[in-house]
């Protein structure tokens, strides 16, 4: 087993390029969900399942962190149940001021963003206090994972929780928030094609260099994505980055 000490970096950052197709599985297999209840992120209070595998703990947990908009802990149900099948427990929760949990919701944008990721990320750290707090999860053992909005969040909750022992970004954003809208805004709903795309922004903004070299990446993610791989992919990334054997 990976032994982690405090003052050292302690987070196996891995970028996976994927998409999270069949999220709206089932219910986690081969798991014994605790569902229901909430815990606490200063005044608000979050609601959660947390997926345990099979046998006994403790177990190596995972809390899983949103894509942007008014996601649920639903969002994760689909991966959630490979985790678990691979040995890993999952805290799945849901956004605050969205479901169960309450405070209130915002979106991001350009002016709110340091505010709400901010915010975002005390409840991603708030989530491993409270795995700390569980018999069946083993608190050396718990790390970060998340979906596309989540690859800001992640590094900022990771400093807020420094015992978090890994991270995974998914899908994870490669430039900066205000960036990211534009190109989204721009590229959403459009029959233009993604070279006409990359053109209009490069014209745009005139970061050729850094765009060039984004558009790259992205075209060839693009051409070569095996959504019948994807999961799978994920799973085992997520057992290199953590370092931990769950076998």
């Amino acid at each position: 087993m990976r032994r982690w000490h405090r003052g050292r970096s302690a987070s196996a950052v891995l970028v996976i390029a994927a998409c999270l197709a069949g999220c709206h599985d089932d219910a986690p297999t081969g798991s014994s969900a605790v569902a229901g209840g909430t815990f606490p992120s200063g005044d608000v209070r979050l609601g959660y399942t947390l997926d345990l595998p099979s046998g006994a703990g403790p177990f190596p947990a995972i809390v899983f962190g949103h894509g942007s908009g008014r996601t649920t802990r639903d969002e994760a149900r689909g991966l959630a149940s490979r985790l678990v099948a691979s040995g890993f427990a999952v805290l799945r929760y849901d956004k605050r001021g969205v479901g169960e949990s309450t405070g209130v919701y915002e979106g991001v944008g350009v002016g709110n963003a340091t505010r709400v990721l901010g915010l975002l990320a005390d409840d991603m750290a708030a989530g491993v206090a409270f795995l700390r707090t569980r018999p069946e999860i083993d608190p050396r053992r718990i790390g970060l994972m998340g979906v596309s909005q989540a690859g800001w969040i992640m590094p900022l909750a990771a400093q807020r929780a420094p015992s978090v022992a890994f991270m995974v970004l998914v899908v994870g954003p490669t430039v900066s928030v205000g960036l990211e809208i534009y190109y989204s805004d721009l590229a959403e709903g459009t029959t233009l094609s993604f070279d006409e795309l990359s053109a209009q922004l490069s014209d745009a903004l005139g970061h050729l260099r850094d765009l060039r070299v984004l558009h790259e990446v992205s075209k060839a993610v693009h051409e070569s994505l095996d959504l019948t791989a994807t999961m799978d992919a994920v799973v085992r990334g997520v057992t290199k980055a953590s370092g931990f054997s769950v076998a």
